[in-house]
């Protein structure tokens, strides 16, 4: 799985992810792209319209063209700031809570990886 991560974001278009909150972070450390959380890292914290501006900026700037929510959590701050920006929003799995109880963990990890390096346009 490790060198499916390895090549599957090695060379991206556009290294940033935006998620829902932080849940990420050694994933985009290890393989080497940045991760923009709209809630920071704890995921029931409450978002500002401040941070949710900072948010939209950020994603423009970097041409960021998804937005991710989570299997297990709400994705109303997601989808309406995707809405707003005219981009996608879908959905990432953090494994740590699992929705469908049918997947194992390197079905997830492949569905994630396909996602991320769709969303970053990476070759």
């Amino acid at each position: 799985m490790d060198k499916k991560y390895q090549t599957g974001l090695k060379k991206c278009a556009t290294p940033t992810v935006i998620t829902a909150h932080e849940a990420y972070g050694y994933l985009a450390k290890r393989y080497g792209f940045e991760q923009i959380g709209v809630k920071g890292v704890d995921p029931e914290a409450e978002t500002s319209i401040g941070r949710l501006q900072e948010v939209a900026n950020i994603a423009k700037q970097k041409k960021v063209n998804v937005l991710f929510s989570e299997s297990a959590l709400g994705d109303k701050d997601t989808k309406t700031l995707a809405e707003q920006l005219g981009i996608k929003s879908e959905v990432l799995d953090p494994l740590e809570i699992q929705v469908d109880k049918s997947r194992d963990y390197l079905q997830v990890m492949e569905d994630n990886l396909t996602k991320l390096s769709k969303a970053m346009k990476c070759v």
